[in-house]
């Protein structure tokens, strides 16, 4: 009796399968190996750069999102060398064409690459916002284009591969040269990975509280700080159409500084700065996501001393203090401090495919969202980044929630909401009130406006309104030079801005039961927030004569100006 033809068929393919893998190179596992690393270089690079920032900015554990990585390397470089198995089966100019496909991807994938580590660099070491550049120019491009020339560029390479086969066939066989020396960084790469995957891990819970003391404080202080709110464009000279009802309220009724030399342009620098009365040049992260800093005279890394913080000030002061914040790991730095505390990293500081994971808790799901995220791409660039901006709204939707639920808890006397308005890019339309995938920075002040409206109607219905002193301030100003050159850049902002860039912060101040303003016009440096506030914490300033006594004296100014 014959076997079924069915068995047949699957005698035959294992019995292919058997042969193939007899001949395996340990040359084609380099080639495999080689081809994942470049392929998913933009995935690893945020992880293997000195510096940790990465893990600085992300919530821990990294155990599942490491594991996801992990598996897509495993993964891609198995389904490389079962290609490699079998490329040799397949006939002759076909076989060019494959390459040549394989060949043009890889091409895109290095050019995709360097471009990236370029930028990224050059992000890292700024200590002023970039000038617009032929990297800028070649960012905005290359975010336009680049998943167009995805598909174009293997295309034209296998094209040449068939009307040329020797032209074609040397350049295979170069590529494979190439991929084959590359696969000895996994050496480094997949230890390191590992290494994350062991280390970095959170000592405390994101939303925590490390104490539940009862009030001990008559009074309450609110600071509310709006990242990259400009002076000018809020105070100064409101855009042509808008007005800002409540936070020209608040400027009424404010002692305000009109005139603050920012502590630097990037929130990651002024924030710590701020806050320990220390400015900081550069940070890093350790491995566990504890911050580490240079300052303008350090020449070795140290670690930041969250003990002489405003929080610390605060707590050693009985006022329990309580943060919601974004961008910087609060939780993880003050935790010693804070009564209550609840941070997101914000999308910017995501890996590009983390918003195409399904589940958050799942190593799978992690491995899926790093094809789906690049078909996703593919397909529609402009999708893509509506994703990012549906996940800045749903951070601020989340964070103005977070900030109402603090205010809601009158045991948190010290009050620190850092919350991503009016941050580019638009994700509001100031005509409606809503938030949208759309608008621009103007968009965005009106948000801000709004959001401090709500903050304002919830501190109004606490016990403590009439003794809630109000702070408002932001960390820099609308930094015209850096969103110029980005592609969420528009008209209406370029005829505004008339491409200037006005650095000033702002930083006012309401006391509890004041009606009228005053305006500090003193040139002064931003760390200057250190010293009223601590004053505030420590009841040596208790009105804004105690604010105009203190910039007033010489002998203060003279300090604060050699910060």
């Amino acid at each position: 009796m014959s076997a079924p033809a069915g068995s047949s068929g699957i005698a035959k393919l294992r019995g292919s399968c058997a042969r193939a893998f007899r001949r395996l190179k340990v040359r084609w596992i380099l080639e495999a190996v080689g081809a994942t690393l470049i392929l998913l270089f933009s995935v690893l690079e945020p992880l293997l750069t000195p510096g940790y920032r990465f893990v600085y900015h992300h919530h821990l554990p990294l155990t599942h999102l490491m594991d996801g990585i992990l598996l897509d390397v495993c993964g891609l470089s198995a389904a490389g060398v079962v290609g490699l198995v079998f490329l040799p089966r397949v006939p002759g100019k076909l076989r060019g064409m494959v390459g040549g496909l394989f060949v043009g991807l890889l091409i895109w994938a290095v050019a995709y690459d360097a471009i990236t580590l370029a930028v990224n660099w050059s992000w890292r070491n700024l200590s002023e916002p970039p000038q617009p550049s032929l990297l800028s120019a070649t960012e905005v491009w290359w975010h336009r284009w680049s998943f167009r020339v995805v598909v174009a560029l293997p295309l034209l390479i296998a094209a040449l591969a068939f009307i040329r086969p020797k032209i074609g066939g040397l350049i295979v066989r170069a590529t494979r040269f190439g991929l084959a020396l590359a696969a000895f960084c996994a050496l480094w790469v997949i230890p390191e990975l590992v290494y994350l995957d062991l280390r970095a891990h959170e000592t405390m819970p994101v939303a925590a509280a490390t104490g539940e003391a009862e009030p001990v404080k008559g009074e309450r202080i609110v600071w509310v700080l709006l990242d990259e709110l400009s002076y000018q464009l809020t105070v100064g000279q409101r855009p042509p159409g808008q007005d800002f009802p409540n936070l020209r309220k608040l400027h009424e009724e404010s002692i305000s500084f009109g005139n603050l030399v920012p502590a630097g342009n990037f929130t990651d620098l002024i924030i710590p700065s701020v806050l320990a009365r220390h400015r900081i040049r550069q940070f890093r992260s350790t491995p566990e996501g504890r911050l580490l800093y240079l300052d303008y005279g350090q020449k070795e890394w140290a670690a930041y001393d969250a003990g002489r913080s405003l929080f610390a000030v605060a707590h050693d002061s009985g006022w329990n203090p309580g943060v919601v914040g974004w961008d910087i790991p609060y939780c993880r730095i003050f935790q010693g401090s804070l009564a209550r505390c609840v941070w997101e990293p914000g999308v910017g500081n995501e890996l590009p495919f983390e918003p195409w994971a399904a589940d958050r808790d799942s190593a799978f799901s992690y491995a899926l969202a790093v094809p789906r995220a690049f078909i996703a791409q593919v397909r529609s660039r402009r999708r893509a980044s509506e994703r990012r901006l549906e996940g800045m709204i749903a951070d601020d939707r989340g964070l103005i929630r977070q900030a109402q639920g603090m205010l809601e808890d009158e045991r948190v006397h010290f009050v620190f909401l850092h919350l991503p308005v009016p941050h580019p890019p638009g994700v509001y339309d100031r005509r409606t009130h809503q938030m949208c995938a759309c608008g621009n920075y103007l968009d965005n002040l009106t948000m801000a406006d709004d959001t401090l409206g709500v903050l304002m109607r919830e501190i109004g219905q606490t016990t403590l309104a009439a003794r809630t002193t109000v702070i408002v301030s932001s960390d820099h100003s609308w930094r015209v030079s850096l969103w110029k050159a980005s592609p969420y850049w528009t008209a209406e902002e370029g005829r505004v801005s008339q491409g200037r860039f006005d650095p000033r912060p702002v930083f006012m101040i309401h006391f509890a039961g004041q009606k009228s303003g005053s305006e500090v016009m003193a040139p002064l440096p931003e760390l200057v927030e250190y010293d009223v506030i601590a004053g505030m914490l420590e009841g040596k300033i208790r009105g804004p004569q105690d604010i105009e006594a203190l910039v007033q004296s010489p002998s203060e100014v003279a300090s604060l100006a050699r910060r």
